[in-house]
């Protein structure tokens, strides 16, 4: 496919078409990393953080009743011993809430399995703590001393150990998330940095080619054309215009082919100006010898006139003399008329003399 098949508009409408969908296509591969990045950290942020951020609370609940109910099992000083139940009470209060706040966010097969190994801790802590708590108040120091470090302690462990395994796996998912957004980024930028090269690649060749294309399509460079087109607006049809061997169809081709057709129509009306230029002066010529003629029939019409003037009255001479025969003839005619009836009654007459000769 030459560049003269199709307009110079359509070639253009080509190129930047391809430009803006690699733009497109590259801002939408963008867009969609981005999309994901945004999501990890949002998962991140809001979740696993929050997440964290919770276990680390009920850890310290934890902690927190642990450290109160061997101070409680150690002082010997009442008053001591209630001032400190205060603390498990608003510790427990602080685990629940936290652990309420804690089921409100989804969670994977994992982490389902660790909530309810951490339910379970809970549930089998929270009594031996309590009956701890009973010995003690019961003065029974001893037996409540060994449930603690026998089974209420132990027990405690494996409750900050389910915790500490629900924080491990929210920093193994942040990890992961972490990979997996710089794996994204990585992409991303590889393909931002390659779409960039190509686009910049492309846009050269096709910039190339359609320069290469309208010079080809001018027959020339630019200005030749304008050159040609100036010359030709100033009225100079002489200016020489080289072609490629075998160019019929660039628009210098096609330019020069005006110029041509242009001083054939020059030629053309210059040798009709010169024949109208001929045909006038004999028609001037023509003319001054009607004109000349013109004179004539002028003088002879004059005489004609005069003539005309002349035979007028000879012809209202001759209808006078008209006048006088026609009176002349009318009293002919009564004459002849008489002469009939006398001729007329000579026949009788006759008649007469005829009939009385036989008788």
């Amino acid at each position: 496919m030459k560049f003269t098949d199709h307009k110079v508009s359509s070639w253009l409408a080509f190129s930047f078409g391809i430009l803006v969908l690699l733009g497109v296509a590259t801002g939408l591969l963008a867009l969609r990393e981005l999309s994901a990045i945004e999501a990890n950290l949002e998962r991140v942020a809001k979740v696993n953080i929050a997440k964290i951020a919770l276990n680390n609370a009920m850890a310290e609940s934890v902690h927190v009743v642990a450290r109160v109910l061997r101070s409680v099992v150690l002082l010997d000083d009442k008053a001591a011993k209630e001032q400190e139940m205060p603390k498990i009470a608003k510790a427990r209060a602080d685990y629940d809430k936290a652990w309420e706040s804690l089921q409100k966010f989804p969670a994977d097969e994992a982490g389902q399995a660790i909530r309810a190994k951490t339910r379970l801790a809970a549930d089998t802590t929270r009594p031996l703590n309590n009956r701890v708590l009973e010995l003690d108040q019961a003065g029974k120091r001893a037996e409540a001393v060994a449930l603690l470090m026998a089974e209420a302690a132990p027990a405690v462990e494996k409750w900050q150990a389910a915790l500490d395994e629900n924080i491990a796996l929210q920093e193994a998912d942040n990890t992961r998330l972490f990979v997996a957004s710089e794996a994204e980024y990585g992409l991303a930028r590889t393909f931002l940095i390659g779409s960039s090269l190509v686009s910049v690649l492309l846009a050269a060749i096709l910039g190339w080619s359609i320069t290469r294309g309208l010079v080809g399509a001018l027959g020339g460079e630019p200005g030749d054309a304008a050159e040609l087109a100036c010359k030709v607006a100033d009225g100079d049809l002489t200016f020489r215009v080289t072609l490629r061997p075998g160019d019929t169809t660039s628009m210098m081709a096609q330019l020069k082919a005006m110029q041509d057709s242009l001083a054939r129509v020059v030629t053309n009306v210059r040798q009709n100006a010169d024949g109208v230029a001929t045909a006038s002066a004999q028609i001037a010529q023509g003319n001054n010898d009607l004109s000349g003629r013109t004179e004539q029939q002028a003088s002879a019409l004059e005489q004609t006139a005069a003539s005309m003037e002349q035979l007028s009255g000879t012809v209202r001479q001759n209808a006078d003399n008209a006048r006088q025969g026609n009176q002349l003839a009318q009293n002919a005619s009564s004459v002849a008329i008489r002469g009939g009836e006398v001729v007329g009654q000579v026949v009788q007459t006759m008649k007469g003399i005829n009939d009385s000769s036989r008788k």
